[in-house]
């Protein structure tokens, strides 16, 4: 089980990654923004953060680089960009974003990219 923060401006897409993360035995906390995502980034250890491209406050980027900056979290945290349209992977390494996944994608492809990140912590059911 991993404990994993999410900022999510899509309601629909925010609902549909809780269920999913959840039914696979994750803790899952949501925020309205990228400062409250932050803060509670530094008080606690997540084992996963996932942001929107476009969230609010800082978008997923300028996110990226402030949890990268913050001496007190892993170096190796994955954080995935959550994004509508494939983002250019330069932009993803120059933030050092672990990677993305795509809106509205199926479970499936959620538990597969859990598994390929957090390894014993994914959690997989079947």
């Amino acid at each position: 089980m991993a404990l994993i923060l999410l900022c999510e401006n899509d309601l629909v897409s925010e609902g549909c990654l809780v269920a999913t993360l959840t039914a696979e035995g994750h803790t899952v906390e949501t925020f309205d923004t990228t400062v409250d995502l932050v803060s509670r980034a530094t008080e606690t250890e997540p084992d996963l953060v996932m942001v929107a491209e476009h969230a609010p406050v800082f978008d997923g980027y300028e996110t990226c680089v402030q949890l990268r900056q913050e001496p007190t979290l892993k170096p190796d945290l994955p954080i995935l960009l959550i994004v509508s349209e494939r983002p250019d992977p330069r932009r993803l390494d120059a933030v050092r974003a672990t990677g993305f996944v795509m809106r509205g994608r199926p479970a499936d492809d959620v538990r597969s990219l859990l598994v390929d990140l957090l390894g014993p912590l994914a959690n997989p059911r079947g």
